[in-house]
């Protein structure tokens, strides 16, 4: 199992079932009012015009929402609750650009630079409504698919123990999406970042909101060790250390990281790699 890739991926999932599901029934019903008329064909030059739209709004919708669950709303539930109705009316706002104008451009209108005015005019509770909805069915089902990856990966857990195997240390750290769960020993090194520090693991590099000093301490206990003042290095993936006793050296991961390795914290490291 890759929790931290599903859980990065579940709002991409959610938003492109949401919005897909959106624009098939704005099509359904553009297709209902245009069926019987001399303008039927032009059906298709409307979703042509929209398809650029709804895809800019897939990548969009999880961009908000890590906006939304960045540091200070993450951890304040009145500005979260604020963020996200900001967040549902933007995408209110944006629904009826992309959806009123089209069904309303093939009426007739004497004034033909006014018909997006009078498409936002008619269109707008009904559209802003569904926008609106849409955004919260987005985070509903992101929300629902992150649990459901958590849970899963709560009961292998107990499989495992039940059967007797040894279950993989987990750790759990606050990072700006919210809340991961990584297996420690797929995390390979860490360093300093800004507002906490950037793990290495074998699924790519993740941000968290933990100092250096205070990693250190939650991960002591499962192998890992200072090599360098701005370097935490798991002692399992330790494959090569170089450089003497009385200079600076390096140290090479099973992954081919080489990282720095200053000569005062060589003895702590030679003693982990010493322990059985």
């Amino acid at each position: 199992m890759k929790p931290v890739r599903f859980e990065r991926a579940a709002p991409w999932v959610a938003a492109t079932l949401v919005w897909g599901a959106c624009a098939l029934l704005v099509a359904t019903q553009q297709w209902a009012e245009l069926r019987g008329t001399p303008k039927a064909m032009s059906w298709i030059a409307t979703l042509l015009y929209q398809a650029p739209s709804w895809l800019l709004l897939v990548p969009a919708t999880p961009l908000l929402l890590r906006l939304v669950r960045r540091r200070p709303l993450g951890r304040e539930w009145g500005w979260r609750v604020i963020a996200h109705l900001l967040g549902s009316a933007i995408f209110g706002v944006l629904f009826l650009g992309i959806a009123a104008p089209v069904r309303h451009a093939f009426h007739p209108s004497p004034v033909r630079w006014t018909f997006f005015g009078d498409a936002i005019y008619k269109s707008a509770p009904q559209f802003i409504v569904l926008g609106a909805l849409a955004y919260w069915a987005i985070v509903l089902v992101g929300s629902l698919l992150e649990t459901r990856e958590r849970l899963a990966s709560t009961i292998a857990g107990i499989e495992a123990r039940s059967a007797g195997r040894p279950s993989a240390a987990r750790i759990t750290l606050d990072a700006p999406s919210g809340r991961v769960h990584l297996p420690v020993d797929r995390i390979a090194w860490i360093e300093p970042a800004s507002c906490g520090a950037t793990l290495h693991t074998d699924d790519g590099e993740i941000r968290v909101r933990h100092g250096l000093a205070a990693l250190e301490t939650m991960l002591d206990e499962h192998g890992f060790v200072r090599t360098h003042r701005s370097t935490l290095v798991n002692v399992a993936r330790v494959r090569d250390v170089s450089g003497g006793a009385s200079r600076d050296g390096e140290v090479t991961l099973d992954r081919g990281d080489r990282l720095p390795l200053s000569r005062r914290r060589r003895g702590a490291l030679e003693e982990r790699l010493a322990a059985p």
